[in-house]
C-alpha cells in the first residue's frame, strides 16, 4: 500500500487465493478531496488481464444523525 501526500491518495494491491472466477490480485485506488467526499475504486487481475471492478463516491449528507442498532 503506498499514500501520496501530493493526490491525497491512497493505492494498494492485494494477493488472492483461490478464487473460483480467477481473480489472483485486486488494484485499489482511493481519494479524499479538498471537501471530504471520498472515492474509491479497484479492479481486478483476472486470468492474467486487468478487468473493472467496482466504484464509489462516498460524501457526507449534512444535517444527517447516524443511528446504529
Amino acid at each position: 500500500m503506498s499514500y501520496s501526500p501530493v493526490t491525497n491518495s491512497i493505492e494498494a494491491v492485494e494477493q488472492v487465493e483461490n478464487n473460483a472466477q480467477g481473480i489472483t490480485q485486486v488494484r485499489s485506488h482511493s481519494v479524499l478531496d479538498q471537501s471530504g467526499k471520498l472515492e474509491v475504486s479497484s479492479e481486478y487481475l483476472q486470468n492474467g488481464k486487468w478487468v473493472k471492478g467496482h466504484s464509489a463516491l462516498y460524501k457526507a449528507v449534512p444535517q444527517t444523525e447516524l443511528k446504529f442498532r
